[in-house]
């Protein structure tokens, strides 16, 4: 399947990884690794997250207290948010409903083009 991250899923991807890298050296780029690894997942394995809020699914990462939230549309697993785990969905949901569809990975092209 196509894993593509809408372009406030990017831009939270972006302000997390700008975040850590300033908390350590290398922990942004350890941020990174991890979610390409959730993303690939996703994309081969798109029910490997648990049901969540609104038709959607949530994988948590491992090092990290965040989550990526996802859906399924078809053939495409669209990120709707990278976000902490404890972070109100209120603050995507919100967001979602006031921009439209079309989402991408901020460059108009899928993040990932795996088969599943």
């Amino acid at each position: 399947m196509h894993v593509i991250l809408t372009t406030t899923a990017t831009s939270d991807f972006s302000q997390l990884i700008t975040f850590y890298q300033s908390r350590a050296v290398h922990l942004g780029e350890d941020l990174v690794r991890e979610v390409e690894e959730v993303l690939e997942r996703i994309g081969n394995f798109p029910d490997a997250g648990a049901p969540y809020y609104v038709r959607t699914r949530r994988i948590t990462l491992q090092r990290f207290p965040l989550a990526v939230i996802y859906r399924v549309r078809g053939e495409i697993v669209e990120v709707v948010a990278i976000a902490h785990q404890r972070r109100d969905p209120s603050y995507w949901t919100a967001r979602e409903r006031a921009s439209s569809y079309g989402s991408t990975n901020g460059h108009g092209r899928p993040l990932s083009s795996r088969a599943a």
